[in-house]
């Protein structure tokens, strides 16, 4: 049987967005966005918003862990274990939920246990559906997923920067990329870049994209990104579109390249919490010495913020 469903009316009467129906609608994250509720007033709330923001999760743990260990009568518990491993079924998770909903005055899922599977994911959901910072990161997702749908090209070579691939490359010792030195949630938070050769005259020989969203903790001023990341930024992405076309002209993968030359244009501030749009080009190649390259910035609603010209040493 097929059923159609309207996911934005769905999505519109639902308290809580479980995370696991955005995959089935990813083109409606603006829609489950807005599905998520702000602030919500409770005893807990007004505590969390008297710490430091340092502080509320750690709070909220505390408190997830002791209906956890009432609930399981025993201890051993510790932020990070596997709820559903931890001897708790569906009817203790029925009743944690419960539990939980009266010891915070957070309006949560019943399938809470399946979506936030510890303590520490759950106190991170209610810090968020007290604080209002959910609903927040709902929309910046949205703003992220529906630049890269506009402005990623089919069929091209391309790659995401999830979370696990972030993790990976944080780990490593030889930290040598800015996906690796300022990756994190609060700063460069989220990466696709896509590449590809373009032999039409009059037109760069290799071409480039990326979407960034970029978190609160890169800012020069109030909300406002620093000049010198943006700036980092487009060096960064130079030099992945320079190597790209070194490998294209059959040198070899593991010489190094140099900056030789950065201008940067600012247009427009770039605030943060946001999504933007790089358009890249290597306008010209003289084999094993230099190439020549430009960028622009965009915001999400195709304003250029930014530009740029380089020279690499390769």
């Amino acid at each position: 049987m097929l059923l159609l469903v309207d996911w934005r009316r769905f999505f519109g009467v639902l308290p809580v967005v479980p995370t696991a129906l955005s995959a089935f609608a990813p083109s409606h994250s603006a829609a489950a966005a807005a599905a998520v509720m702000p602030a919500v007033e409770s005893e807990m709330g007004r505590a969390l918003s008297r710490l430091p923001p340092a502080a509320r999760q750690p709070h909220v743990e505390a408190a997830v862990l002791s209906v956890l260990e009432d609930l399981t009568g025993g201890g051993g518990l510790t932020a990070d274990t596997p709820l559903m491993e931890a001897g708790i079924d569906s009817l203790g998770a029925t009743e944690a939920v419960s539990r939980l909903r009266e010891a915070t005055g957070a309006d949560l899922a019943p399938t809470l246990f399946f979506d936030q599977p510890s303590a520490r994911a759950i106190a991170a959901h209610v810090v968020g559906r007290l604080s209002g910072t959910e609903a927040q990161a709902a929309l910046e997702a949205a703003s992220f997923d529906s630049l890269l749908s506009a402005r990623r090209q089919p069929g091209v070579t391309d790659f995401m920067l999830a979370k696990e691939q972030r993790d990976s490359l944080a780990s490593r010792e030889d930290k040598h990329m800015l996906w690796q030195t300022l990756q994190g949630d609060r700063r460069l938070e989220k990466v696709a870049m896509w590449s590809w050769r373009n032999s039409s005259p009059g037109s760069g020989i290799t071409r480039g994209g990326a979407v960034v969203h970029l978190g609160d903790e890169l800012n020069g001023n109030v909300h406002l990104i620093h000049g010198g990341f943006t700036a980092a930024l487009l060096d960064t992405l130079f030099g992945w579109i320079a190597i790209t076309e070194r490998e294209a002209q059959g040198l070899p993968s593991n010489a190094l390249a140099f900056t030789a030359n950065l201008n940067v244009n600012y247009r427009m501030p770039m605030t943060d919490r946001a999504a933007y749009y790089v358009e890249l080009e290597a306008e010209s190649f003289e084999k094993g010495k230099e190439v020549y390259l430009k960028a622009t910035i965009f915001d999400a609603q195709g304003r250029v913020v930014a530009d740029g010209t380089s020279l690499f040493i390769v």
